[in-house]
């Protein structure tokens, strides 16, 4: 339930309602490029990630892109991977190493949608 209010509240309310490890980025429609907001999330998953590191050594990074339902329809699917990278290429000149990360790009959007979905103009940063 708490989900369902995050999302209805939006990108900071989101963040907020999971756990250390996951960090939602958004984007503004049909681009890839880090806004003030995102590059401002971007900035704590340094520290964050440090922090949740187990004795086991480093945890992968898994840097999943996504695009809402409009772009999808438009042939954007490879947004959602350009997504990814702009998130990792950010996330490595803050220090993290691109050997932790694992792009993905999936095709479905991570909210059930067929047009414009803001909520779905992601990158999910977990580990």
């Amino acid at each position: 339930m708490a989900l369902f209010a995050a999302l209805a509240c939006g990108p900071r309310a989101l963040a907020s309602s999971f756990g250390d490890n996951f960090v939602p980025v958004f984007f503004s429609g049909d681009t890839a490029e880090l806004d003030a907001e995102a590059l401002n999330v971007l900035a704590q998953v340094p520290a964050r990630y440090a922090a949740s590191r187990w004795s086991g050594g480093d945890r992968p990074i898994v840097i999943s892109g996504h695009v809402d339902g409009d772009e999808l329809g438009r042939g954007f699917r490879k947004l959602a991977l350009e997504r990814a990278k702009a998130v990792a290429d950010h996330l490595a000149q803050a220090g993290l190493s691109r050997a932790l990360f694992r792009l993905e790009a999936p095709l479905k959007p991570p909210m059930s949608t067929r047009g414009v979905e803001p909520r779905n103009r992601t990158a999910h940063v977990s580990w």
